[in-house]
């Protein structure tokens, strides 16, 4: 049972956390924010998108992944897949899944209510 980058190197997981963020949909083009932006392009979609990050390290060399930078997680990939994934990651971050479930309620608060932001510098 052993979790892997995208590019296939083990790595250990050290913490994780949920973070909001904004995904901004336009024909042929997602971005990405960190916080919500104040405009957005003629014809593009904005959806709020909690999502998971990690902090973690490279088994072989233990240095720190992105410079200790957190890291979304959906890049992630393991021996028992996602299920093995998302039960380190609630083991890391406990309560994240009861915060997540109450923010995907219809009527609920915004996602910062839940969560807490970054600065799009702490992300890789």
């Amino acid at each position: 049972m052993t979790i892997y980058t995208r590019n296939g190197l083990p790595i250990g997981l050290s913490s994780a956390r949920i973070i909001p963020m904004w995904v901004e949909k336009r024909p042929g083009k997602v971005k990405f924010h960190y916080r919500k932006p104040d405009k957005i392009a003629k014809g593009a979609t904005l959806e709020e998108r909690p999502s998971w990050h990690y902090r973690g390290y490279y088994i072989d060399s233990s240095s720190p992944i992105c410079d200790g930078k957190w890291v979304d997680a959906v890049l992630l990939v393991a021996d028992d897949g996602w299920q093995e994934i998302e039960a380190k990651l609630n083991e890391l971050c406990p309560g994240a899944r009861e915060k997540f479930n109450a923010w995907n309620k219809q009527g609920a608060p915004d996602q910062e209510h839940y969560f807490q932001r970054i600065r799009p510098n702490e992300a890789a």
